[in-house]
């Protein structure tokens, strides 16, 4: 399942992303690139984290994600296989 992600740039041009609903996932990078590539490592801990747990996080649809965040880009992240 892909999640959205939440894209800022600060007064520095450096980028974070985060993702509402699941809380304390975010992330940050010197470019939106490189901000973007921790963003699927970030999810993929969120996510595990939540299945240790047995409360998976809940999605939110993209048009809601829009209304509420309309100065940010939005992006669309898989989370990564993590090795064992």
């Amino acid at each position: 399942m892909d999640y959205i992600g939440v894209v800022l740039e600060d007064a520095n041009r450096e980028f974070s992303v985060h993702f509402p609903g699941l809380p304390g996932c975010s992330t940050f990078g010197a470019t939106r690139a490189q901000a973007c590539r921790f963003a699927a490592e970030t999810l993929t801990v969120h996510l595990e984290r939540f299945a240790m747990n047995g409360s998976p996080p809940e999605t939110r649809c993209l048009e809601a994600m829009r209304a509420e965040h309309r100065d940010a880009s939005l992006i669309l992240v898989e989370p990564t296989a993590l090795a064992n």
